[in-house]
């Protein structure tokens, strides 16, 4: 039986060609009745779109090739890891393409441009220099970590590399000059350029280049165990050379005499100096050129962070660092260890309940602990003769300058002076499923309901629409629109204050018995029935039902972010989207750090934060789920793309506020207070119905 056509398609569906055409190609207006036939029809079928021929039609494939020596596959995992984010919620498509001979590579590079992919890599190893002077292709071919030696005479060829005269620094810091460097290669020869790039930075020492063929070559590398002395250092060009001779080493119980390292990797910072080759950023910096198809040759810097120091102290006694539960919470435990094992002081890390901590913080009088982190709701209401003003700490200074520019002052300041650190800020959006918003079967069905066309909403009317539309139409057994947490005052407060914003400038404007107040009240009423709620629960209850596919939007905190693409979620951070959230007005959240008064001198303090706060650490407590406001995390590309709602985060940050929003002197209480209003509101009209 041959492949369905779409006239086969139009007889079962009993629609027309046209129709079918439409539906397929997601062009033309449809109703939501023929596109579920046409769908139905296809899938029983068994047809498929194509691609091949559509390619022919309208020029270009949405293909992108990377063409790898297959003796290098593993030191070019990271960049591939990166590649993918880089495409990762578009319609390009990545293709792995290896190669043995090093002659093969010319014809890959001529084969693979017939077809009119998007562009061509060529990783770790380059075609020969006529090819590349008289390609004439149109795709582009760009040349990645190749060290090219002289320009290609053709437009349409790219480089991009690494600077050299970074490497070298990086080289030349790990290794003595009068230390025999042993390179670990490739037989093939597709490192001979990184040979001699080492050759000519190292002129002072003897280099010895050992060629490797394949996985398990033990007989090379136990002749070059035997050969290693003390003062040698062995340089990999791939992961897998220096782990094939750290397995052999352990098996044989022969012991490695001298460093192992491998340029492309991270280097062991604490231990000794250098840098890292982030083939990771590469990838994804080399991929955004095809998703911008803006094409440029590029030369990127080797990155070579400050490395804490260990304190040198006669005695240390633990820093207490007391938090409440939240994700930054969790990412600050896992590395405590790694600080006390770099810098030799421990961290302990002290959980409160939310009551727990601003029950102490209400204690007037010192603070049993070094550093607190404060929720920025309560830093209007506690006792800051127990804390200490920021700027008697050296560090502080350098610390801000790490920071993004416009971080409102609710986050540090008091009466004027500095006492808080930005910490896990965040912000009120709305993520939602682009799946949902994107489907042409759910927005005609939406159409011929409303009469408007489906769109993230923008106003709480079209929120509560599209919760009432789901909730009606039963697109999947428990899907529900939108979660409401019931946790008590200050969660009600949160979640019903941005209806009140979107239509009064203050909320002293709105007491209980407002006209405004009870417009919003009834509309938040109504949107009781098409949520899931949640009783005695927090914004991690609402994340996890949208990391489940429970929930289709969800307006959470945006430090809960990291909890919507960790381990429990069901999506890649591709398929979310977000956006402001609806009226425009969000509410500021998160958290800050402060300084006990008893505390002030002691060195360990304002150490810890600026190690924190370093690039070392930011970046790995970022992927962590730790998002500390600094410009290196935030503008970092591979922690955007894991984290796609940090320009939102930076770029609305002005919109929000915590204590503007009161004409009045903001406290705590005026939170609880009106939280509580509206919940006794709720249960009264409850009880009247």
């Amino acid at each position: 039986m041959g492949m369905a056509t779409m006239d086969d398609i139009a007889r079962k569906a009993g629609v027309s060609h046209g129709t079918v055409s439409n539906v397929l190609n997601k062009r033309g207006n449809v109703s939501a009745k023929k596109i579920k036939l046409v769908e139905d029809a296809a899938r029983a079928l068994g047809y498929y779109v194509n691609e091949s021929a559509q390619t022919l039609r309208k020029g270009m494939s949405k293909v992108i090739h990377l063409i790898i020596p297959f003796e290098l596959r593993r030191k070019y995992d990271s960049f591939v890891s990166g590649a993918y984010l880089a495409i990762s919620g578009t319609d390009y498509k990545i293709e792995l393409t290896y190669f043995r001979m090093r002659q093969d590579l010319d014809n890959l590079v001529e084969q693979l441009a017939t077809a009119i992919p998007s562009a061509i890599f060529c990783l770790g190893a380059a075609p020969k220099q006529a090819i590349l002077d008289n390609y004439k292709a149109d795709t582009p071919l760009l040349l990645v970590d190749c060290l090219i030696a002289e320009q290609p005479l053709s437009s349409r060829v790219y480089y991009i590399d690494f600077n050299q005269e970074t490497v070298g620094h990086m080289l030349r810091a790990w290794v003595d000059g009068n230390q025999r460097v042993v390179v670990l290669s490739d037989r093939q020869g597709f490192q001979v350029a990184y040979e001699s790039l080492i050759q000519s930075l190292l002129p002072e020492s003897e280099i010895t280049v050992i060629g490797i063929e394949g996985d398990y070559k033990w007989i090379e590398l136990a002749d070059i165990l035997d050969d290693l002395t003390e003062n040698d250092i062995v340089v990999a060009l791939s992961p897998s050379y220096k782990e094939q001779l750290e397995e052999l080493s352990n098996w044989l119980y022969l012991p490695l005499k001298c460093p192992v390292i491998v340029l492309g990797e991270l280097t062991p910072f604490h231990e000794c100096p250098g840098g890292v080759l982030n083939l990771k950023q590469l990838g994804y910096r080399a991929l955004q050129q095809v998703c911008q198809q803006v094409y440029q040759s590029e030369i990127l810097p080797v990155d070579i962070p400050v490395v804490s120091s260990p304190l040198i102290l006669e005695e240390s006694k633990p820093l207490r660092f007391l938090t409440i539960g939240t994700p930054m919470t969790q990412a600050i435990k896992k590395i405590a260890q790694r600080y006390e094992k770099v810098c030799g002081v421990p961290v302990q890390v002290e959980e409160l309940g939310y009551e727990a901590m601003y029950d102490l913080l209400n204690q007037y009088g010192p603070i049993d602990a070094d550093i607190v982190r404060l929720d920025i709701a309560g830093m209007r209401s506690v006792d800051w003769s127990a804390f200490a003003r920021l700027d008697s700490i050296p560090q502080v200074a350098r610390i801000n300058q790490s920071l993004i520019e416009g971080i409102p002052k609710e986050y540090t300041h008091v009466s004027g002076y500095q006492y808080a650190l930005p910490l896990d800020i965040s912000l009120q959006m709305l993520f939602y499923h682009k799946q949902f918003f994107e489907d042409k079967l759910i927005q005609r069905e939406y159409f011929e309901r409303y009469r408007e066309q489906l769109a993230v909403p923008t106003t709480f009317a079209a929120f509560d629409r599209i919760s009432q539309f789901i909730q009606e139409a039963q697109f999947k057994k428990g899907l529900v629109g939108h979660s409401l947490i019931q946790g008590g005052p200050l969660i009600t407060y949160a979640d019903f204050v941005p209806r009140l914003l979107e239509k009064a400038h203050q909320l002293d404007e709105t007491t209980p018995d407002t006209e405004i107040f009870l417009e919003c009240l009834k509309a938040y009423r109504e949107s009781l029935a098409n949520s899931a709620q949640v009783f005695d629960g927090w914004w991690g209850d609402a994340a996890a039902n949208f990391a489940s596919g429970h929930s289709v939007m969800e307006i959470i905190f945006s430090n809960y972010g990291s909890d919507l693409v960790g381990s429990a979620s069901h999506f890649h951070s591709s398929d979310i989207g977000v956006s402001a959230i609806p009226g425009g007005r969000p509410l500021l959240g998160g958290g800050v750090l402060c300084v006990s008064k008893l505390a002030i001198k002691r060195p360990e303090v304002g150490h810890f934060l600026e190690w924190l706060y370093s690039d070392e650490v930011a970046k790995p407590l970022a992927l962590l789920g730790g998002l500390l406001p600094t410009s290196s995390v935030v503008d970092d590309p591979v922690i955007q793309a894991e984290y796609p709602w940090l320009s939102q985060l930076r770029a609305n940050l002005q919109t929000g506020s915590r204590f503007g929003i009161w004409a009045e002197e903001y406290a705590l209480q005026n939170e609880v207070n009106l939280g509580a209003a509206v919940a006794q509101a709720l249960e009264k009209q409850r009880k009247k119905e």
